[in-house]
């Protein structure tokens, strides 16, 4: 199908009209608009009028490539699924800043509230979650650029600063499983997918935008090339902040939480992104992006911790048009990244986060002792690919299918983790080992000294076959069948470590071959979306998919003073079976959507505490004891410390179920006012444990402990209620040029564990002690631009207009973590020139 993008304004809202221009008797020509009808707050209602068409300059600007979207050429919110589309205009409007922050604020959205620059890139505050699919140790949504995903091949996390808003032509979103029998894994909660500008005719413009925490931002576009077969165009983008001390000054019970190592999180980004588009052919268009990109960040956690990331990628693809009706679409991608890495803490049992029970710190948190864990380096690579042919078919008075898509994905990964660790003890001294390795190294604080080193390699792959097609027997009816098979292998994984003691001795080096993981999984889709004349639609989908376990789950082992993460290279994929029903109603002012959703979730993996120290070294909290003695070595190769330890490791836990509902309206009240509102309301928990994870729940719970996830308690870090509403005011009647954007979102008190400990209680005749609490607020951004001429437009933004202070995340049952605040009050301003 040959797709023309019409783009006309009427009453300030963009209007997206699609053309199939299809010569076979019995299709029709004009597919339904793509109104992007949206519940982000401060974006307009969705015009459902007719676009008035217009002559196009050129083929080149006219076709969009079918693989670059979530529907493949279909469009999205046509779909049988809960969908939003964000415009150009939406999202140049909005008060954020950061796209992460962007799209946190749609419905049913959560992304923690802090900057991704703020953010460890390798943590859980670059992750994304709808309806329940979230997890601190890695992405359970499927987000891609330009139809490639950049879950990121190592951790599954996302690099939101890859992505600067002033390259950004839409956002797809398509909430819960519905469009994976498309594109596969990760995409168990839903699927973003950001599409970036195409060079346009004669572009030539600047940006600049300065605020709170001496916070700078420059863009600069231009548009190198452009005729009717080739045009080629630039964008450079750089961020520079001093962020904000995301350490609360105090904790619940006023106990004192900042010291002189608590500093803000600065950071700063550059990209660069080269964009390529060429017709070699008529009926073909094709693409090639070239993009560079840095974030170094420092401070994060504590003044000894920063991360520096280098990311250098390829995305190429199009179409090939062969009739009317069928088309052949490819697409490419390469991704180098390297990342340096530091991580640091304080010291167990010198830094406190929470009550005692005498609701008062033990610690003094101004000498507070910070200590370096980890010194790393990961370089690492991911690759792949897709192709996919187009077709339709009319079978006359039996009906149609229209957009049949059948074709493969595949795409791998390639790991390499060097990784130095640090460690405490009292008196150590810095001495080399026998074999004269590298144990001697610079001391950070009194007592440290290298405690060895830990090298990985490993690989994974992923291929998928998909088949998928809506047949409408009516004009009224769809009915979309998509069928696919996945496929995933880890392996050649190894790992090289030694440990060694504070005076330098060592056990010597080792070497171990890891386990090897195969899985496939048939993962069918079926859907059926009944149209009224009277603008309601009725919706229903089927689907089963899944997601595989992180190559860092599987493989990358890190550290802090007071705990461990493991590796688990055991661990399975998770399954997933969800079902929904919604409706939607749209008129000329109005657009309300509905959506009551289901899932089951098998083979759920979480971080499980493995083993617990309590101050004195000894077992704690119904745990088995991590070590012996104070310098012995425990199973999972960490030292066993004089104060507080734990080691966590990922595992496939049971049986999970999210379920919910959304629902969302579009008003246009007013010709130069438009308004919306969203709510989604959300249980998830666990309903069951396997085996193996039941019996460790079991001996710590008769042992006196709390059970690490408890049963039909709320799943951590799920909010159960959201709200968003927000709205845009077009003063043109009184001051040309000049609009006002607001946005609200709302959610009650939730915790980061199902324990939902917030201060100390005895359990068992146990003392147990956390902060696992993180704040119900409502925050406000707003934003007001004015284009003042057709070459010049300035802005003012305030997010967090009224200081709400609230907690984005909680330090559990740590002593040796802080929690962390989301953002505060912040004021931008910005101006942009094009000429």
């Amino acid at each position: 199908m040959n797709i023309m993008i019409i783009k006309t304004v009427k009453r300030n809202i963009l209007t997206v009209t699609i053309l199939g221009l299809i010569g076979q008797p019995g299709i029709v020509a004009a597919v339904d608009a793509v109104t992007s009808t949206t519940s982000h707050p401060g974006g307009n209602a969705a015009d459902p009028a007719a676009a008035s068409t217009q002559q196009v300059s050129s083929e080149l600007d006219s076709v969009e490539v079918p693989g670059l979207s979530i529907g493949r050429g279909a469009p999205v919110n046509k779909m049988d699924v809960n969908a939003t589309v964000l415009t150009r205009e939406q999202i140049d409007e909005s008060p954020e800043l950061y796209v992460d922050q962007l799209i946190n604020k749609a419905m049913g959205i959560y992304i923690p509230p802090i900057p991704a620059n703020q953010s460890d890139p390798t943590g859980g505050t670059t992750v994304v979650a709808m309806r329940g699919f979230s997890n601190a140790n890695g992405e359970k949504v499927l987000v891609m650029v330009d139809g490639v995903p950049i879950n990121d091949g190592f951790f599954r996390t996302i690099d939101w600063n890859l992505v600067p808003r002033d390259t950004i032509e839409r956002i797809e979103i398509v909430r819960g499983g519905g469009a994976a029998s498309l594109w596969g894994n990760l995409a168990e909660g839903g699927v973003i997918n950001i599409i970036t500008r195409e060079p346009e005719k004669g572009e030539k413009r600047i940006g600049f935008r300065y605020g709170s925490f001496d916070t700078k931002v420059g863009n600069a576009v231009a548009t190198l090339y452009h005729d009717e077969s080739l045009k080629v165009g630039a964008n450079f983008n750089t961020t520079y902040s001093n962020g904000y001390n995301m350490t609360p000054a105090y904790a619940p019970y006023g106990i004192q939480l900042r010291n002189q190592f608590s500093v803000p999180a600065g950071s700063q980004t550059n990209n660069l992104l080269l964009s390529t588009y060429f017709t070699p052919a008529e009926g073909s268009k094709y693409y090639i992006k070239l993009n560079g990109h840095e974030i170094l960040n420092n401070g994060v956690t504590t003044a000894n911790s920063g991360n520096q990331w280098y990311k250098f990628d390829y995305r190429g693809g199009g179409q090939t048009k062969y009739s009317d009706t069928g088309s052949v679409n490819l697409s490419t991608f390469w991704n180098y990244s390297g990342m340096n890495k530091q991580n640091g803490g304080y010291v167990s049992n010198t830094f406190n986060s929470f009550a005692t029970s005498t609701v008062s710190s033990s610690f003094n948190n101004l000498t507070a002792q910070q200590a370096l864990s980890q010194v790393e380096s990961m370089p690492y690579q991911t690759g792949g690919g897709s192709a996919f042919v187009e077709e339709s078919l009319d079978f006359g008075e039996f009906g149609r299918i229209v957009d049949i898509k059948g074709g493969l994905d595949v795409r791998g990964t390639t790991i390499q983790d060097n990784n130095t660790l640090y460690g405490f003890a009292n008196g150590a001294t810095n001495t080399k080992n026998a074999s004269g390795l590298a144990t001697g190294v610079a001391t950070y604080a009194t007592g440290y000294y290298n405690t060895g080193f830990v090298h990985t390699g490993a690989r994974n792959m992923f291929e998928g076959l998909f088949l998928q097609g809506n047949y409408k027997p009516l004009d009224a009816l769809d009915l979309t069948l998509g069928l696919r098979e996945d496929f995933w292998q880890a392996y050649n994984g190894n790992t090289t470590k030694a440990f060694y003691n504070p005076n330098g001795s060592s056990a010597g080096v080792t070497t171990q071959a890891l386990p090897s993981t195969y899985f496939t999984q048939f993962n069918p889709r079926f859907g059926a979306k009944w149209s009224f004349d009277s603008g309601f639609d009725l919706r229903a989908v089927i689907y089963r998919n899944y997601a595989a376990p992180g190559m860092n789950n599987l493989y990358r082992s890190y550290f802090s003073p007071s705990s461990a993460s493991m590796s688990n290279a055991n661990l399975v994929p998770e399954s997933n079976f969800g079902q929904e029903v919604g409706f939607d109603f749209v008129n000329d002012t109005l657009r309300v959507g509905f959506t009551l959703f289901h899932n089951q979730l098998q083979n759920f993996i979480t971080s499980v505490t493995m083993c617990q120290n309590g101050s004195n070294g000894k077992a704690a909290n119904g745990y088995q004891q991590c070590g012996v003695g104070s310098n012995a070595w425990s199973v999972y190769g960490i030292p066993a410390t004089s104060g507080s330890y734990s080691v966590g490791q990922n595992q496939n836990i049971g049986t999970a179920v999210m379920m919910g509902g959304e629902f969302e309206i579009n008003w246009k009240a007013h010709e130069r006012i438009d308004l919306n509102f969203g709510i989604t309301r959300l249980v998830s928990y666990m309903s069951g444990y396997n085996q193996l994870f039941g019996a460790l729940n079991a001996s710590i719970v008769n042992a006196g402990g709390l059970s690490p996830l408890a049963l039909h308690t709320q799943l951590p870090n799920t909010q159960p209620l959201t709200i968003t509403a927000g709205g845009k005011v077009d003063f043109v009647d009184w001051v040309p040029g000049l609009t006002f954007n607001w946005v609200l979102k709302s959610w009650p008190t939730f915790y980061n564990s199902t324990q939902q400990l917030n201060g100390c209680q005895t359990i068992n005749g146990t003392l147990i002690c956390g902060q696992q609490q993180l704040s119900a607020a409502t925050t406000g951004d707003v934003m007001l631009n004015y284009q003042a001429t057709k070459e010049i437009g300035v802005n003012v933004s305030i997010q967090n207009i009224g200081n709400k202070y609230y907690l984005a995340s909680a330090p559990g049952t740590s002593s040796s973590s802080s929690p962390s605040m989301g953002m505060p009050f912040n004021v931008m301003g910005g101006l942009n020139v094009n000429w």
